[in-house]
């Protein structure tokens, strides 16, 4: 059994919980995956995630919440910053059709893979 660090216990205690459409539920998922991720960050990453997650919480659809490794391993953390007025993602683009946040390669949208994906707004 891996033990892990109370840091790192307190950041899954609060990292979301992300929608499973086919088994409808809400789970969190990759621990063991996390936990390699958190172990190599510097500890002002770490401090930084920690403070960005109730941002996170506020500002994300439960339906696009990557899994807790995704999220460190894409440094999604450093989209988010603590001022108020900030608040979400500062850098990525947003898909025009679903609204999601995760632009990928050639405009097209990882979360609903629609055609009309294709068409970006600058968020």
């Amino acid at each position: 059994m891996t033990e892990y660090d109370d840091n790192f216990e307190a950041f899954w205690l609060l990292y979301p919980e992300r929608w499973i459409k086919d088994s409808d539920r809400h789970v969190k998922i990759g621990k063991a995956k996390a936990w390699e991720r958190w172990r190599f960050m510097r500890k002002t990453n770490q401090q930084h995630a920690m403070a960005v997650l109730p941002v996170f919480k506020r500002t994300v659809d439960a339906r696009y919440i990557p899994d807790a490794w995704r999220w460190l391993r894409d440094k999604k953390y450093e989209d988010y910053d603590l001022d108020k007025s900030k608040a979400g993602p500062s850098r990525k683009p947003k898909c025009a059709f679903c609204g999601g946040d995760a632009i990928g390669w050639f405009g097209a949208c990882w979360y609903c893979d629609k055609a009309k994906c294709q068409k970006i707004v600058k968020g």
